[in-house]
């Protein structure tokens, strides 16, 4: 079986961040907000989808399952 390597990020790539579970924007709106600050200090871009992007949450979760399904595979489908 041939292992699949994804090529290596680039400044001025893309990264698609993503809360699935316990949204810690609720909890934590600094730690979001630091670790999106330090992607970008290291030259990449950040791209949000809608849960996300609205500080989502629902309980201990950002979303139904679906509309968190619907998140991730639109970043992971998505060319940026």
């Amino acid at each position: 079986m041939k292992l699949l390597k994804p090529k290596k990020l680039e400044q001025g790539d893309t990264i698609g961040v993503f809360t699935p579970s316990s949204p810690g924007y609720i909890t934590n709106k600094e730690l979001l907000l630091n670790g999106i600050k330090n992607i970008k200090i290291l030259g990449f871009n950040v791209k949000l989808d809608s849960l996300t992007e609205n500080r989502s949450s629902q309980g201990y979760r950002s979303g139904t399952p679906q509309d968190r399904a619907k998140e991730f595979l639109g970043l992971i489908n998505d060319d940026f």
